[in-house]
Formats: C-alpha cells, sequence, structure tokens
C-alpha cells in the first residue's frame, strides 16, 4: 500500500499538468470554504439587515471569483506561456473591447477600499444625485433626488451608474456626518423690501425645526473635524442672497438637518413661506 502511494506521488510530481489540476481543485475547495465562513457569519449578524446581508453576499462573491480566477492564472502560467504569444493581438483586442468594463471593476474596487459612500448615503456623481440602493464591483445604484437642482424629494426613478465614472468624475457625499448633512434650500423673493423679514422668518423657521437635535449634531460634525483636522463652519442656520437673474433674488437657507427628514424639512419651510409670503 506504501508503494503504490509512494508511485502515485511520483507520477504526480512527474506530471505537471495532473498536479496543476489537483491544486486548482484544493484552491477551488479551499475558496468555497472561505465563503461559506464569512456567508454563515453574515447570516448570524444581527446588527445587518436583509439587504445589507445580500448586498454583502453578492460583494464577496464577487472579490472571491476575482481572487480565484488570478490564483488559476498563477498555477497555470507556465501551461500557458507557450499560447501567450498567440495570443497577444487577441488580448490587444478584448483588453479595447472589454475597457469600460475593467474601468468598472477599477472603479469598483476604489470604491470598496476609500469607503467614501456606502448604502443609505445622499450622494451626487456627475449631476446625478440620489440614496446608495446598492453598490457592487462594476456598478452602483441610486434612488434619484430631484430633478431639480435645489429638490430634496426622490422622484421613484433608479439610476445606475458604472463605478468607471468614479474614476473621473467628482463624488460628492452629503451624508457623511454620522447621520445629518448642512443643506441649502431656495426661496424666491418677490418683494425686495421684505428680504430682512423673510431672512428672520426662514432663520427662526429653521432654529425650531433642528433644535431637539442641533447639540447631537454638533457633536457628530466636531468628531468628524478633530478626526479629519478640519475647521467645520457654525450649524446655526444661516442665510444668503443669491441674485439668479436681473432683478430675481432668492433666499438661500442653510441649516443641519437630518439625513433621513430632508424632504420633510424643505415641504414644512416651503409650505410655511408660501402661506405667510404668498410668493
Amino acid at each position: 500500500m506504501v508503494d503504490y502511494f509512494s508511485e502515485l506521488l511520483n507520477f504526480i510530481k512527474k506530471d505537471e499538468f495532473i498536479l496543476n489540476i489537483i491544486i486548482s481543485l484544493i484552491w477551488l475547495v479551499v475558496i468555497f470554504l472561505i465563503k461559506w465562513s464569512i456567508y454563515g457569519r453574515i447570516t448570524q449578524s444581527h446588527s445587518l439587515s436583509k439587504i445589507e446581508k445580500v448586498n454583502i453576499k453578492k460583494n464577496i462573491n464577487s472579490y472571491l471569483l476575482v481572487a480565484l480566477f488570478f490564483i488559476l492564472i498563477f498555477i497555470w502560467f507556465t501551461q500557458l506561456q507557450s499560447l501567450l504569444v498567440s495570443f497577444v493581438a487577441v488580448a490587444a483586442a478584448l483588453v479595447l473591447a472589454t475597457k469600460e468594463i475593467i474601468m468598472c471593476v477599477t472603479g469598483g474596487i476604489l470604491i470598496s477600499i476609500s469607503d467614501h459612500f456606502k448604502r443609505g448615503d445622499r450622494i451626487e456623481v456627475d449631476g446625478l444625485r440620489g440614496f446608495v440602493i446598492q453598490k457592487n464591483l462594476t456598478t452602483t445604484k441610486l434612488l434619484e433626488i430631484g430633478p431639480e437642482i435645489n429638490s430634496q424629494q426622490t422622484t421613484g426613478k433608479i439610476i445606475t451608474i458604472p463605478n468607471s465614472l468614479m474614476l473621473n468624475k467628482a463624488v460628492k457625499n452629503e451624508s457623511f456626518f454620522s447621520g445629518y448633512s448642512i443643506n441649502l434650500f431656495s426661496f424666491p423673493v418677490n418683494d425686495f423690501s421684505q428680504i430682512a423679514k423673510i431672512e428672520e422668518d426662514l432663520i427662526k423657521w429653521a432654529e425650531e425645526i433642528c433644535q431637539s437635535y442641533l447639540e447631537v449634531a454638533k457633536t457628530a460634525l466636531h468628531k468628524f473635524s478633530l478626526k479629519e483636522g478640519v475647521n467645520i463652519p457654525s450649524l446655526a442656520p444661516r442665510t444668503k442672497l443669491i441674485l439668479v437673474e436681473h432683478e430675481k433674488i432668492d433666499v438661500l437657507l442653510k441649516m443641519v438637518v437630518k439625513n433621513s427628514e430632508i424632504a420633510d424639512v424643505e415641504q414644512t419651510l416651503l409650505r410655511k413661506y408660501l402661506e405667510k409670503y404668498k410668493v
């Protein structure tokens, strides 16, 4: 029996093709066990929602498949070497043909490494705004906000953004301050003589809205400023005037808002403003 196994072992060592098959199968089993172990931990986690668990599992599966692909390439590199020269032209053509896919995957890896935003955050990319509802290796899905530039309402439309866009466009994250954000609300002015009164009312209404969470927001932003080494301006509601066009002025109200209440706050302020000033 010992001699049999010795002969079998020697045969495998001499035959590189069979050895590579065995090593490949071992790696397949290892990847499967890693996936099974991680999936088990995710399933048992009580801190994640069902949607978060599904998204994480999808991302884990994508990363493990990519890892397995490169491992198999490394294992079979010697056998593939003789074919590489023949496939150089084909590979060049494939790179050109799949350039966008490669850039999408690169963008997805960049997003995962930088952790610039997560599911549920409000972001803006190349003029597209929305709540992140899913992100994977190639695309990011948003629940659209807009379409007006100052709108805080969702449209019900889903925007799918290729991750390649993240490589050459700025990404704005409006949810970076632990559930709070600093927002601008615009109000048109018809009677310029009432500008001072309008600013006074807007600040008063804003203070009434945010007084219940202003101190908590200040603490959250203070922690962020210490961590990042930047100074955050005052969170007290403020106004500024914007000359939109000739003889047309808007009052901008800047205030801190809970991310979950931005649309409600916008509607509350707008209704109070319209009711009092009949714009």
